[in-house]
């Protein structure tokens, strides 16, 4: 039976620096599955403290934050059969020094001595499940069906303003 799903899938901060979003699409390429949108984007504070209020008063959630703060983001909406599954297993586990070779964490993903986990990715429950007010708010401005494979073919021009990403032909 097949089972196609949604789901957000944010590259976090620490990606993005690194310049891990391109191996990190082609990961989820491979696996088969489906990057519906693609955005990137500066998190605010308040987007922040409604998508983790459940950590609210808990240890790490400020530094949580701090770190969503840091940097651009890339959200991506991925599409595909049990892609809610499958990404978790592409991604690894949380903590990046156990975390399996062969997953996003256990390759690229390393323990820097922060004060939260920096681990280059997560993904969010099914939209509209969990944060579907969250996902809209990062999404709903101008989004593209892109691949990684495209990206070849297209020069990425990233535009400041309402940080949206704009692709065009060159």
């Amino acid at each position: 039976m097949s089972t196609s799903e949604k789901t957000l899938v944010l590259v976090k901060p620490d990606g993005v620096a690194r310049g891990l979003v391109g191996e990190i699409i082609a990961r989820i390429e491979r696996k088969g599955y489906t990057i519906a949108q693609l955005r990137m984007l500066q998190a605010d504070r308040a987007l922040l403290e409604q998508h983790y209020a459940e950590h609210q008063g808990k240890p790490f959630f400020e530094p949580l934050v701090e770190f969503m703060l840091s940097g651009p983001i890339v959200a991506l909406v991925v599409e595909g059969n049990r892609v809610i599954e499958g990404f978790r297993n592409i991604a690894g586990t949380t903590d990046p020094t156990v975390a399996d070779p062969g997953t996003i964490r256990g390759d690229l993903a390393r323990d820097a001595g922060t004060k939260v986990t920096q681990n280059l990715v997560i993904r969010l429950l099914p939209i509209p499940a969990r944060s579907a007010a969250i996902s809209r708010a990062m999404l709903e401005q101008r989004s593209h069906r892109i691949s990684y494979t495209a990206l070849t073919h297209l020069s990425l021009q990233l535009v400041k303003s309402q940080s949206s990403l704009e692709v065009s032909n060159v």
